[in-house]
């Protein structure tokens, strides 16, 4: 929904654990008032907080899916979710970093600390026991969410799908309801009418391939491929005619297909299997639309192509819109006998593996994504100069002035195409046009390209102005991204990203 940034995860967990911290300080204060000092009284407050906790999370999302595609007011959240590209406009992230996540998250986790409040008074009924009492709660409680991770991750995604979830979930409210009634806290009337209230908005949440077809802003069923596992949720957004597709991972756009619709992929990857004498091994990190990969397959010479990708159902999206759309270059790509998919972190593969490459490409992060100053930080860079062979070549997409300042300060041979690529070297890169075109004009290449509709010698043609082999840097820049201070992920300043 939010389209993280770098800063999303902080503010949920700002939200969570200030939301945790009013719930046990409420919690706190009303176990010390006369009305709190009875048992009794003190269990069917746990007992309701753990029970509405529970059920709010089905009526909450019930409430949400029914209003963002429903509510006029809340229209321009829907074409938000819908939406290619982040945004921290201020209107946005009132809603998005505000609104949104308070509204689905305060109340269960204020219920959270309000409960261990209560929990804690219940069982603390000796002074001489308190350490002990206090260390079995906190173990409780911590080897039951590292299950609950545990069982949702690795089952419950696949199985069930987010929605699936979040129903098993509510559903725990009726096992408290019922505890309600046994234990006379509550009579027959209110327990069955607060049991229809869940069973209502569990029924409401629609099942998975609906859950995500509307947290996706899209408004046809056969407009919408998606895949969910415990690595992320994949989608393809179709067009109206089924004939091409936008490739979204985790709510953010990546790349679009028919690859002729966006050739800047297929340049990222045949500019330097053109430029490279004999590039038989090749590694790319992203598979996306496979775009990229399609671009960097275009020579005979190349025996073996490794292709890391995190999102491991990233292929299976991708088979499902071949299929659906008709789309032969896709499917070609995907069934390259050359191709080893590497469902891993491109960098700790590439760290963690001795092999070395003639061309390592990134079809990389926005700078302003999570955990994007890994694969633009000096280090990363250096791990890439560390893994090429001779005359090997490493390539990334260059949005900011940090990115070039970083790759020049660590390559010694850099090749420039405005503000689009850089191509860098441990030993000088000669740009022989000629030899460029000779590689690009040969059978196997015209014809690898043409199924994808793409004029490979046109579109090298067109960034050929463009490209510069860049003098060495006279002294070392001191606007860079470093493991430990990745700027660029965390400068929201527009300036940062596109002045040069």
């Amino acid at each position: 929904l939010v389209k993280s940034v770098s800063l999303t995860f902080a503010v949920l967990l700002a939200i969570y654990l200030g939301s945790m911290a009013v719930g046990t300080a409420v919690g706190t204060y009303l176990c010390g008032t006369n009305a709190a000092r009875s048992v009794r009284w003190r269990e069917r407050a746990f007992l309701m907080a753990q029970a509405l906790l529970y059920g709010y999370t089905a009526v909450s999302m019930a409430l949400f899916i029914g209003a963002i595609g429903r509510v006029p007011a809340l229209r321009f959240l829907w074409d938000y979710f819908g939406s290619y590209e982040p945004s921290i406009s201020l209107k946005i992230s009132v809603y998005v970093y505000g609104a949104v996540p308070l509204f689905l998250l305060f109340v269960p986790t204020f219920l959270m600390g309000l409960s261990f409040s209560l929990s804690q008074s219940l069982i603390q009924t000796t002074d001489s026991e308190v350490g002990r009492k206090v260390g079995w709660l906190q173990f409780v409680n911590i080897v039951g969410s590292a299950l609950g991770a545990w069982a949702t991750t690795w089952i419950g995604f696949s199985a069930l799908g987010t929605a699936g979830l979040l129903k098993g979930i509510a559903l725990f409210s009726m096992g408290y309801l019922l505890l309600l009634l046994l234990r006379r806290h509550w009579s027959w009337l209110p327990t069955l009418a607060g049991a229809g209230l869940v069973a209502l908005a569990v029924g409401y949440v629609p099942n998975n391939a609906r859950f995500w077809q509307l947290i996706n802003g899209v408004e046809k069923a056969n407009q919408f491929i998606f895949h969910e596992n415990e690595s992320a949720v994949s989608v393809i957004k179709l067009a109206a005619d089924q004939k091409s597709g936008i490739i979204f991972v985790n709510g953010l756009g990546q790349s679009g297909m028919p690859y002729h619709h966006d050739e800047v992929h297929t340049l990222l990857g045949a500019l330097p299997v053109m430029i490279h004498p004999n590039p038989k091994q090749v590694a790319v990190i992203g598979l996306g639309s496979a775009g990229t990969v399609n671009g960097i397959a275009g020579r005979a010479e190349t025996r073996r192509i490794d292709c890391f990708e995190i999102a491991s159902n990233q292929a299976l999206v991708l088979t499902q819109y071949a299929g659906i759309a008709g789309d032969t270059a896709v499917r070609a790509v995907l069934n390259d006998p050359r191709l080893r998919l590497i469902f891993r972190d491109g960098r700790y593969a590439i760290r963690h593996e001795a092999t070395r490459y003639d061309i390592i490409e990134a079809d990389a992060l926005r700078p302003s994504s999570a955990y994007s100053g890994n694969i633009y930080s000096k280090e990363y860079f250096e791990l890439l100069r560390s893994r090429l062979k001779t005359n090997g070549l490493a390539v990334t997409w260059c949005p900011t002035v940090r990115v070039l300042n970083t790759f020049r300060l660590v390559f010694p041979h850099v090749v420039y195409c405005d503000k689009l690529v850089l191509i860098g070297s441990n030993q000088p890169i000669t740009l022989n046009w000629g030899l460029i075109n000779q590689r690009a004009t040969t059978a196997f290449s015209r014809q690898h390209y043409g199924k994808s509709g793409i004029a490979i010698q046109t579109l090298l043609a067109h960034y050929r102005p463009n490209l510069t082999v860049l003098p060495p840097l006279e002294k070392a820049p001191v606007e860079i991204n470093t493991d430990l201070f990745p700027k660029d992920e965390y400068t929201l300043r527009g300036r940062d990203k596109i002045s040069f």
